[in-house]
């Protein structure tokens, strides 16, 4: 690939949190409490109560009695940010289906869950609100392509600036996986990916080869896209490696998460004395703005880095399946409970 650098970083901290809203101001942080899941009081909120109780509950003969008893407890609408959050790693990720009296899996939401999804802030398009705010750090996070391309296509069309472009990723994922391959991510869809994207910047960008990895897809997907006007930026490109074995993560996913990566960049920067400034914008995509901006914001707390703003924005969807809505609100729960329980929030 040609004029693009993949620079390596290691870090080993957690991850963060902002409010969803459609649309939302930049540079809007809100503590743990004030959150669409949670109320004024710090217990369930009342969508997030509906949503869960659309689901079935744990099967009172082969559930734990302290999972049973955590359900009741979002019946009645008590259960706190800690309780929640165990219920939730036991219900959504401790391969305890056998548990529950449902099978989630490629089951699509119904009416009333989507609407529930889009009040809780999982479903409809995040965007900067106020025109021409300046920002010194816009993160693009790795994905398939064409989340990237969405993601990228999102900050683009935001009323904002920005001084550098940080691109976050991981070699860990490669592309070909055979019949498993992302379609969008096969040889022909990226060719036409690179030819759609010449003829709208007129620009010919040819590299040498196509990407292999999440790392070089990223970096790839962006110098097809960028324009003219953003040629003189600088442009980080964060290549994230796997988990390491002592990490209590590894055993259930190699590949690195959303904190693991912008963790990365922190470290990066601090080894090269790179200013990254204080006001970011966060580029994702629904469902997973909320939880990938909470996660970096875990990460600049947890290691006191000075930040006065942190917006997350992308695309609307509605059409992920329940089990990547559920999953996204465990994680998010979970890094909320970790923000709640750091030094200088206490």
């Amino acid at each position: 690939m040609t004029n693009m650098k993949i620079q390596p970083a290691s870090i080993s901290q957690e991850s963060s949190l902002t409010k969803p809203a459609t649309p939302v101001n930049a540079g809007v942080v809100t503590p743990v409490p004030d959150s669409p899941l949670f109320n004024s009081t710090g217990l369930i909120s009342a969508e997030l109560q509906r949503f869960l109780l659309t689901l079935p509950r744990p099967d009172r003969e082969k559930a734990d009695p302290l999972t049973v008893e955590m359900y009741e407890k979002i019946e009645n609408g008590n259960i706190a940010l800690r309780e929640l959050d165990r219920y939730l790693q036991e219900a959504v990720f401790k391969k305890n289906a056998d548990k529950f009296s449902y099978e989630l899996s490629g089951a699509q939401p119904t009416p009333e869950q989507i609407e529930l999804l889009r009040k809780l802030g999982f479903c409809d398009e995040v965007r900067v609100e106020s025109p021409g705010i300046k920002f010194d750090t816009a993160i693009i996070w790795g994905g398939t392509l064409a989340a990237v391309e969405a993601r990228i296509t999102s900050l683009l069309e935001q009323p904002v600036d920005f001084s550098r472009t940080v691109l976050l990723g991981t070699n860990t994922r490669s592309l070909d996986k055979g019949e498993k391959t992302h379609a969008s991510e096969t040889e022909d869809a990226m060719r036409a990916f690179l030819e759609r994207c010449n003829q709208k910047t007129r620009r010919n960008f040819c590299p040498e080869r196509l990407p292999t990895n999440e790392s070089e897809m990223v970096a790839f997907v962006w110098e097809a896209m960028k324009p003219s006007s953003l040629e003189h930026l600088p442009v980080i490109t964060i290549d994230t490696p796997g988990r390491s074995p002592t990490d209590l993560l590894a055993k259930y996913k190699h590949v690195p998460g959303t904190a693991d990566t912008f963790g990365y960049l922190l470290l990066f920067a601090k080894e090269n004395k790179i200013d990254l400034g204080r006001r970011f914008i966060a580029a994702s995509s629904e469902p997973h703005i909320l939880r990938q901006t909470v996660d970096a914001e875990y990460k600049l707390r947890s290691v006191d880095y000075p930040f006065d703003v942190l917006s997350g924005i992308g695309r609307a969807n509605s059409s992920a399946s329940i089990t990547l809505y559920l999953q996204e609100i465990a994680k998010l729960v979970n890094t909320q409970q970790r923000i709640a329980t750091l030094p200088s929030l206490r």
